[in-house]
């Protein structure tokens, strides 16, 4: 299976929210990705699953497949789903197949859930406090920052060890000196 991958840095500074540009087709999209609207979408992986605005839904005039219960932050509801291919045009990503529900969103026109995140390796760095969010699909390897961390540490114990006992064996040196040049 073909590997495809996507990141996103900030210009600078931390990103208070992880925010892409993604393209919805019904299924079975064969054109050129590129010809369609671009949609603003965020990565929240608080939602189970990935949800579009129901007036976007319209205006790409999406046939809906059914209706799905889902619980939000103003209570539960019932909403169409549809089935969509979704392209990200940063480096050609495509998901495939994939059920969406329609709901209001105000500050974006997707919320990419845990049912898209969940089909790859997703990352989120802020080294040099610059926000960095990755993402590859199919899964390729474990991500476990425990182990370079306990590494880290563990040399990082050692160092400050070496620089505590440092200090007393250049006195002990020093103490030697003196007592040579006494004699």
């Amino acid at each position: 299976m073909e590997q495809r991958a996507l990141t996103i840095r900030s210009k600078n500074g931390r990103l208070p929210v992880l925010q892409t540009k993604a393209c919805v087709a019904p299924i079975g999209f064969s054109g050129n990705p590129d010809s369609l609207q671009e949609l603003n979408a965020i990565w929240d992986t608080g939602a189970t699953n990935t949800a579009m605005d129901a007036g976007i839904a319209k205006k790409l005039k999406l046939i809906p497949t059914g209706v799905r219960q889902v619980h939000t932050a103003s209570g539960i509801l019932d909403t169409e789903t549809y089935l969509v291919d979704i392209f990200f045009k940063l480096n050609k990503v495509a998901i495939r197949n994939m059920e969406v529900t329609a709901v209001k969103l105000g500050n974006a026109d997707m919320l990419i859930g845990m049912d898209i995140i969940t089909m790859g390796d997703f990352a989120i760095t802020n080294a040099d406090g610059r926000t960095t969010m990755s993402f590859r699909t199919p899964s390729m390897k474990l991500i476990d920052f425990v182990p370079e961390s306990n590494l880290h540490n563990m040399k990082l114990t050692k160092r400050l060890r070496q620089k505590t006992s440092s200090p007393t064996k250049n006195a002990q040196v020093s103490r030697k000196k003196k007592k040579k040049k006494r004699k």
